[in-house]
């Protein structure tokens, strides 16, 4: 059975008949808690980690369409499903957050980065699908902001053995979709490379060769060389 939890100035109330309520000790304890306007579901799933972006809980913010921020609450984001996940620590109960709740959310340690933060915005996924709200990890240069959908999908089953007993694992794998927003334009990647970049922007095409040829790698491929390439861009905007 599904309990909806909704969180409303301080109090978290349940839509559960009488045995799945707060109990009164515990109830008093909720009223402590600056939770303000934020929705969720309880969760008792299989949190499977290799579906997860962050595969262990992180430590971050959350960031309530109201404006106001719940600081130093732990986090899980799925990038398979494209939900994300709050551990409350009064009942240490795992609540799936809804997504129209919340702008966005913050870790504070990412990937060996301090300071990571994903907004909600509506994108288009693939070709044919409608636009849908999605939570998007947002990097802000000066005058163009990336946007990085973080999607897992599923790429294979594979073998494993645990006690001599064979078993079947799914694998999954991660594949971003890349977003630039320069001014009211947003440009979409789904692979990003230099020939992409040349044919995003034409304009530009002789100094992002010339980066791409200057560069270490003289490739593409991680999040870093990504990052660099537009930091370089930005002052051509």
């Amino acid at each position: 059975m599904k309990i909806r939890h909704i969180i409303i100035s301080g109090l978290i109330l349940t839509s559960a008949p009488s045995a799945g309520q707060v109990r009164q000790n515990e109830f008093a304890r909720v009223q402590q808690v600056p939770y303000q306007n934020v929705a969720g579901e309880l969760y008792t799933g299989d949190l499977q980690p290799d579906t997860y972006v962050n595969p262990d809980w992180i430590e971050g913010d959350l960031l309530l369409e109201t404006g106001d921020k719940i600081s130093n609450v732990f986090l899980r984001y799925n990038g398979l499903t494209d939900e994300l996940f709050w551990r409350e620590p009064v009942l240490n109960n795992v609540i799936k957050v809804d997504k129209e709740s919340v702008r966005g959310f913050h870790f504070n340690y990412f990937r060996g980065d301090s300071a990571v933060f994903f907004t909600r915005m509506k994108i288009r996924k693939d070709f044919v699908s409608d636009s849908t709200s999605c939570f998007l990890q947002e990097i802000d240069f000066n005058r163009i902001k990336l946007y990085i959908y973080r999607s897992k999908s599923f790429l294979r089953k594979e073998n494993y053995s645990v006690n001599g007993k064979i078993s079947m694992k799914d694998i999954f794998i991660e594949q971003p979709i890349y977003f630039i927003r320069s001014d009211s334009r947003l440009s979409v990647f789904r692979k990003f490379n230099g020939h992409a970049l040349c044919k995003a922007y034409p304009d530009k095409s002789d100094v992002i060769r010339k980066y791409i040829r200057n560069s270490a790698s003289g490739r593409l491929n991680t999040q870093n060389e990504i990052i660099s390439i537009l930091q370089y861009l930005d002052d051509y905007f």
